[in-house]
């Protein structure tokens, strides 16, 4: 966006994205919601050119699928996307255990759908210790925001909260109906089953926030 969304700008960002792809088809998804928040907060600073960033827009989305075409066509002919239902995203959302909530477990990167069988920080510390460490994380992230009037902090702020929603998934009445919403009428969304991914963006938005 620094660069106006030039020919260069566009080719290392589709390359990005597809690189992305191969590792997990989910964080292609998740760039893709990335660049859209980038949208807003970078290139609305310039006088908008409307017809500038659709064409801009449409160009990367010919890059991308050109460039990921080899996987995407065996993706999109998988037909695991009709065999997800809402159960599954029941069965694969954050839980409340050993009286830790699961919104607690997303602002701490933890709550993934397994982690019964992993040794957590939140189940090895004392839960005093754990949410003052918790509690000290999250208070670096919010002064490294109000602290600077950079629109990088901006962007990773609203990253934050956007992840921190959709990784709560059903497990919180506040967040429940817009998930339920986009997993069943947004295509292949229900590929976020494990609303638990989007901590990826959440876990972004620290490390820049923090660093600030």
């Amino acid at each position: 966006f620094e660069s106006k969304l030039d020919k260069r700008a566009l080719l290392k960002l589709s390359i990005i994205f597809a690189i992305e792809g191969l590792f997990q088809p989910q964080f292609f998804v998740l760039c893709l919601i990335l660049y859209l928040l980038a949208s807003f907060w970078f290139h609305r600073k310039e006088p908008f050119n409307l017809n500038h960033y659709l064409l801009s827009t449409f160009a990367l989305g010919i890059l991308l699928i050109l460039l990921s075409a080899f996987w995407l066509q065996g993706f999109i002919q998988t037909s695991i996307f009709t065999e997800i239902s809402p159960s599954h995203a029941e069965f694969f959302s954050p839980k409340l255990t050993q009286g830790v909530p699961a919104i607690a477990k997303i602002l701490s990167m933890n709550g993934f759908w397994r982690e019964a069988a992993y040794t957590t920080t939140y189940n090895t510390l004392p839960l005093p210790i754990w949410y003052t460490l918790l509690a000290i994380l999250i208070i670096l992230a919010l002064i490294g925001y109000f602290t600077t009037k950079d629109t990088k902090a901006k962007f990773f702020y609203s990253a934050w909260w956007i992840s921190l929603l959709l990784a709560a998934g059903i497990s919180h009445p506040y967040s429940k109906p817009l998930f339920d919403f986009l997993f069943n009428n947004i295509p292949l969304f229900s590929g976020f089953r494990d609303s638990h991914k989007f901590v990826a963006i959440l876990a972004l938005s620290y490390s820049y926030l923090c660093y600030q």
